[in-house]
Parts: C-alpha cells; structure tokens; sequence
C-alpha cells in the first residue's frame, strides 16, 4: 500500500487568491476603475488565473493517483460529484441574468457575439448543462461565461486515467522533457495565431469576443490540454524526487517576480500567448514552491485560508453574477470606492461559503460514503 501522502493545504489556500486574482479581473473588464496603476495592471491579466488552474489541476491529480490503483469508474465518479452539482447551481443562478442580457437589452456593435447567444440561446444553454461549451467557440462564454473553464476540465478528467498510466512509465528524465515540450506547444500554437492573424485582426485583447478563431485558441480543450499535461508531469516528478526544501523560497519568488514582469509587460505581450499558458512554467514553480511549504508562509495553512481555499471553486463560479448585480457595469470606465468593492467581495465570499455547505461538501460526502477508501484517499484529502 502506498502510505498517504502529505495533504498540501498551502495549495487549497492559494486556489482563493487565485480566484480572487480573477474578481479583480472582472472588475477591471467591467470598466470599474478601483485602484492605483500597478495593481489595475496586474488584475488586468486575472485571466490567467485559469491557466493556474489548469497546471494545478493538473499536479494535484497527478500528486494523489501517483503510484495508486486507478479504478476509471470511481474516478470520473468523484470529479462528476466535485464538479457538477455546484456548477449546475451556478448555471441556474446565472440564468437570468443571461436571459436579461442576451433578449431585454440593445446590442452595442462591438458586442455583437451577443446575438449569437440571443439566436442559439437553448442551444448554448443546453451546451452549458453538459458541459460541452467550450467546443463550440460562439457558445464558450454563454450563460456563465466562466463556465467554460470546466468545459475543458471536464475533458482533461475524461482523459486522466488514460494519461496517468502512460506518462508515469516514463523515466523522470523523460518526464522533464514531455514538460518542457508541452509548454513549447503551447506556445508554438498560441504563436501560429500570432504570425497567421486568421481572424484579420492585428492586435487582439481579453474583450474581442466576436474573433472566431480567437475563441477556438481561448476555449478549446484540446488547445488547453497541454497546460493540464505539465502540471501532471510536475506532480509525477514531485511525487517521484521531492526537492530540497531549500528551494521553495527560490520557486515561489521566481514564479512571482514571472508574474509581475508579466502585468507590468502585458501591453507588449501579445495577448494570445499570455492567455494561453505563456506562465505555465512560472505557475508550476509556485506550485512546487509552496508545497515545499517555504519560511514564513505558514499563514497559508490557516483554517480560515483553507475554508476561503475550499469555497473557491464556488467563488469561482458565481463572483461574476455578484459583480454583475451589485455594480451593474454599463462598459464604461468608472471610479467605484473601496468599502464598494470590500462589500461585493463579502457577498461573493458568502455566497460562495453558502454553495459550498450547501452543495459541494454534502454531495462529496454521500459520494464518499458509498465507496471503501484507504487512508489518505485522494478523493477528500486533496483539491484537483
């Protein structure tokens, strides 16, 4: 029996900074000026939040399974119960919202990818439920547009069982070199648009959601997959040669000085290759750092950062439609104050604790009850 693995609560509690990362996005998106320059800039590119998850995701799972049986069934199970229930919720609460949008308001000209969703709407609606969304480029952001982030995770875990026996039979040399290509594709990708341009459109940005091969490089889950591939190849080497904890504080501060350079350069960054895993690298650093557990962050591993940790996938889910309704954004640049935004992040915060009580923990625990796990079982003791 393989002994249980030490539990990464750091890891939780960084899933709520990286959530939080991506409400100042939205706010940022929604044209609600809140805070000096530097920090505008850096919440400018929240969305690369998800291609954070994306790698974590990817070395969590590969951190639990490694070296353990995998039944498939049991598997795709306990990320159905961990996924699904909540997002559901998340896709009824945001209903009416897009119902509002896409037939009660006037279509400004530069968000005509709107119409799409107002001529499809039960069809992109129905694309949601099943988490299918982010195939179709015009139907990636309908209903809850974060939505399609677990479009495409569904797939990476469709894909896991399959994926982890094949790359753990690689040696750890090899592993280093399937991670390091898997971000070159990524890149080399995200390049090709650059260089062709198939959507005739020189400069691209976070809001051109009308660009149909733009959304195909954003949304598609094949096209993310390999940012999924290096957090498993991360987490393969992790389980398989611990690094020195000497290193922790030189990943994490490499990581993060990676991310900074990225914000304060994002403006001659061309968007397609920030968005679509140019910090994959950078992310798995931090990653790998902070489960080291480095000097002088153990505030991380604070029951209150791990219950913020653990309710942030339903933060994730639902802070949008709290932004929505709480500013009611009309696209145009406006200062908002402080005790404004620390206010709709309370309500995203309670909400999002509300969902998790409600509905993510008593659908894991039923799920937990019916199947007989060995101790230190992957299925509860870690996030993925």
């Amino acid at each position: 029996m393989v002994a249980a693995r030490p539990p990464l609560h750091s890891l939780t509690s960084l899933r709520f900074l990286t959530a939080l990362h991506v409400f100042f996005f939205h706010l940022e998106a929604a044209g609600l000026a809140f805070a000096p320059a530097p920090f505008r800039a850096l919440a400018s590119i929240g969305y690369v939040g998800v291609n954070w998850f994306f790698v974590l995701s990817g070395f969590i799972l590969a951190y639990s399974y490694a070296g353990r049986p995998l039944a498939r069934r049991v598997f795709w199970r306990a990320r159905l119960v961990r996924v699904v229930p909540a997002y559901w919720v998340g896709l009824l609460l945001a209903m009416p919202l897009y119902v509002y949008v896409c037939f009660f308001t006037a279509i400004p000209d530069e968000q005509a990818w709107i119409g799409a969703m107002r001529e499809h709407a039960v069809l992109f609606s129905v694309l949601s439920a099943l988490l299918l969304q982010a195939w179709i480029p015009a139907a990636a952001l309908s209903v809850n547009n974060v939505g399609w982030s677990l479009s495409a995770e569904a797939f990476f875990y469709l894909l896991f069982p399959f994926l982890l026996h094949r790359l753990a039979a690689n040696t750890s040399r090899r592993l280093l070199l399937l991670l390091l290509l898997f971000a070159t594709l990524s890149m080399a990708i995200a390049g090709v648009y650059v260089v062709a341009s198939p959507d005739g459109v020189a400069v691209t940005t976070y809001d051109r959601n009308e660009l149909v091969w733009l959304n195909v490089l954003r949304f598609n889950p094949l096209i993310r997959l390999p940012e999924f591939m290096i957090g498993v190849c991360g987490g393969l080497l992790m389980v398989r040669r611990v690094p020195r904890q000497s290193w922790a504080t030189v990943l994490v501060l490499g990581g993060s000085l990676a991310l900074l350079c990225a914000s304060w350069g994002s403006a001659r960054v061309p968007y397609p290759l920030l968005h679509n895993g140019l910090l994959s690298l950078p992310f798995l650093a931090i990653i790998v750092g902070f489960a080291l557990r480095p000097p002088g962050m153990a505030f991380l591993e604070w029951p209150t950062f791990r219950k913020l940790g653990e309710a942030s996938y339903s933060f994730f889910l639902t802070h949008g439609l709290v932004i929505a309704i709480y500013f009611q954004p009309d696209g145009k640049p406006r200062g908002v104050s402080i005790l404004e935004i620390a206010a709709c992040l309370a309500l995203s915060i309670a909400l999002a604790t509300l969902l998790y009580h409600a509905v993510e923990q008593p659908m894991r625990r039923r799920f937990a009850k019916k199947i007989i796990a060995n101790p230190g079982d992957p299925l509860e003791s870690q996030t993925g």
